[in-house]
């Protein structure tokens, strides 16, 4: 008999700002999970938004990148 599994996954949102909190439209978001072989790049919207759907339950490095700004990296952010 086969055997069920659950697929576990999840999304990873949030805005990307500048130092004075104007929304950055454009900007890369890149998810890279550290612990299992998966990776989703995304763009913000106009509003600085972003959304990265359905991730494999994980550990991720998120890295924003914008020209004309500075590359930022968030480490260890937990999807379950």
């Amino acid at each position: 008999m086969p055997t069920a599994r659950a697929q576990t996954t999840s999304t990873i949102e949030g805005t990307v700002t500048d130092r004075q909190g104007l929304a950055i439209s454009g900007a890369e978001v890149r998810a890279e999970a550290t612990n299992i072989v998966a990776t989703r790049t995304v763009l913000t919207d106009a509003g600085g938004a972003y959304q990265v759907p359905a991730l494999p339950a994980g550990i991720y490095r998120i890295t924003v990148s914008r020209a004309g700004f500075r590359t930022q990296i968030s480490e260890n952010l937990k999807s379950r």
